[in-house]
């Protein structure tokens, strides 16, 4: 009776010692930060701080308050992690969730709804809402159609990360997009992405106008299907010699453009008649859709990587004038491969490296000009930026967009996915062959030869 008296009085204490080990880990454990507790397993990337947001976060140096506000037992746990890593990443950002059931004289206090995260600045005195509807977004057709909620994307980081920067700083460039040349419409994820990165977007018709407004930042010319007119373009040349930034997106055109080809010259950049093609780096067996070689020596690249593809189709081609005016530096950002080709009207191919999109400076006494043109008007059109969510056409476009602001940074972090992604393979011919023929070819050719040997048993 002792013995088993004396063994059981060890079994209980040495129950007690692993409970009280087990519980004294768990507090340990729970007072690592997030990030170190729970890893993003969402195969999206959901809970991963970029290198965007990464340097914002580096040079913040003032202090900044999240509040999360709503019931804390219906706040989406996504939004919630995704906060608290922000406040690991930097002591300047404090989070806070604002209980809407046990305090709701808090909503009051801080002038701001249930389920909404408030970005707030005291040293600034500016605030940002961002509403929970923003940060994960349904299909509006399949809710309003067939009463169903289909996730298409989480926008946490592009949205808290753009209102920080925003709540902490006074820059404010604008943009002006011109007008009255059947230009395309910038679609709504550029222009939320313009506005993530503090940019104020306007419309203008130059010839209205008088001019380029005085305060422009940037004038954006977006796929023009007619010409400039004279008096435009001599106003947009002499916004240019005072300093200013043009953007130009323009390709191949039947029509004849005078004013806008004299324009680009001025710059020593000529639009070619006719089309790229590259039969090495193409997607879906068409030389037409391009998958560009990049020049990382261009700002306009910058933080872009050999393995982030960008999606060009119908591009032009864009040459540089062997005399180049004086003071004008010319610069390729994206070319084709050496296994170009320029098409012409007439069908006819002239094989080689071509330049797809350029910018080039000039040095003036009152500071620097500089005029970017790409020669592919669909890069940012919303058929191919929305269907691949995971190329770099927009990053691209919106490098090209804040390279030369001095205050500007591009923290216009894309959407990510709640959908299902496809990978784009440059050259689908070799991957078609192993997974169609090879592969099957080798997995009967095995089990042929495992049935032969058994039945030989």
């Amino acid at each position: 009776m002792k013995r088993t008296l004396k063994k059981g009085g060890y079994s209980a204490v040495l129950s007690l010692i692993v409970i009280a080990a087990v519980i004294v880990f768990n507090l340990m454990i729970n007072r690592l930060p997030e990030s170190m507790r729970k890893f993003d397993l969402s195969g999206r990337d959901l809970y991963t701080i970029s290198h965007t947001t990464q340097e914002v976060l580096q040079s913040l140096d003032k202090e900044v308050t999240i509040y999360v506000a709503g019931d804390p037992e219906q706040i989406d746990e996504r939004i919630t992690t995704l906060v608290n890593r922000y406040q690991e990443q930097s002591d300047h950002i404090h989070a806070e969730i604002v209980d809407t059931v046990l305090h709701p004289e808090q909503l009051s206090a801080l002038d701001v709804e249930p389920y909404n995260l408030l970005i707030v600045c005291e040293e600034t005195g500016k605030r940002k809402v961002i509403s929970f509807n923003d940060i994960i977004k349904i299909d509006e057709m399949s809710y309003y159609m067939y009463n169903q909620l289909v996730e298409t994307e989480f926008d946490g980081e592009g949205q808290i990360t753009s209102a920080i920067s925003q709540v902490t700083s006074d820059a404010q460039e604008q943009v002006y997009v011109t007008q009255g040349h059947g230009e395309s419409q910038l679609s709504a994820a550029v222009q939320e992405m313009m506005e993530k990165s503090s940019l104020n977007l306007e419309t203008v018709n130059l010839l209205e106008e008088g001019g380029v407004p005085e305060d422009c930042s940037l004038l954006l010319i977006n796929n023009p299907q007619k010409d400039l007119a004279v008096d435009e373009r001599a106003a947009v040349s002499q916004y240019l010699n005072q300093g200013g930034q043009v953007m130009i997106l323009a390709g191949f055109s039947a029509e004849n453009r005078p004013n806008l080809d004299a324009l680009l010259a001025e710059y020593g950049m000529v639009l070619e008649r006719g089309y790229a093609a590259d039969t090495s780096r193409f997607y879906q067996n068409n030389a037409f859709y391009i998958f560009p070689e990049y020049n990382h020596s261009s700002p306009v690249v910058s933080g872009i990587s050999d393995d982030e593809l960008t999606l060009l189709t119908g591009s032009g081609v864009i040459s540089f004038l062997e005399n180049v005016p004086d003071g004008v530096e010319t610069e390729a950002i994206m070319t084709t491969s050496e296994n170009g080709l320029l098409v012409d009207e007439n069908g006819n191919q002239t094989p080689g490296q071509y330049t797809l999109a350029a910018s080039a400076t000039k040095e003036l006494d009152s500071g620097q000009a500089v005029l970017t043109l790409f020669a592919c008007p669909e890069m940012i059109d919303e058929g191919i930026t929305s269907a691949f969510t995971n190329l770099a056409n927009l990053t691209l476009f919106m490098n090209g967009v804040t390279a030369n602001f001095e205050d500007i940074v591009n923290i216009s972090i894309p959407a990510k996915s709640l959908q299902v992604t496809y990978n784009t393979i440059p050259s689908a011919g070799l991957w078609a062959s192993i997974f169609i023929f090879l592969i099957p070819v080798f997995c009967i050719g095995m089990g042929f030869a495992v049935w032969m040997r058994r039945r030989k048993l």
